[in-house]
């Protein structure tokens, strides 16, 4: 069991906002580097168009907390409500939210 303190999150600038880093599994792996299993974060939208992280490897799992949000790729839109969940690789490029 992993005991996990607000006080240790990492935040980090991403170009919508801010993320704060949760959790990072292995624990002495790196985001930067891509050497992680998993990450579970959380992220503030201060912009109104921004492109996601390209993460090649890496399924997406994203779920808004407040209010909705709209995600475009190439010709496809998806709207997003609270705690409704959409899945895309992080391969995909140009990935934007609106």
């Amino acid at each position: 069991m992993h005991t996990i303190n607000v006080n240790n999150y990492v935040v980090t600038d991403w170009s919508g906002g801010k993320t704060m880093e949760i959790f990072l599994s292995p624990t002495k792996s790196s985001y930067q580097d891509r050497t992680f299993n998993y990450r579970i974060s959380s992220a503030t939208v201060e912009k109104e168009h921004s492109v996601f992280s390209f993460l090649p490897g890496y399924k997406r799992i994203i779920l808004p907390l407040r209010g909705p949000i709209s995600l475009v790729h190439k010709f496809s839109k998806v709207k997003l409500h609270p705690f409704q969940t959409y899945y895309f690789k992080g391969s995909e490029k140009d990935r934007k939210f609106w």
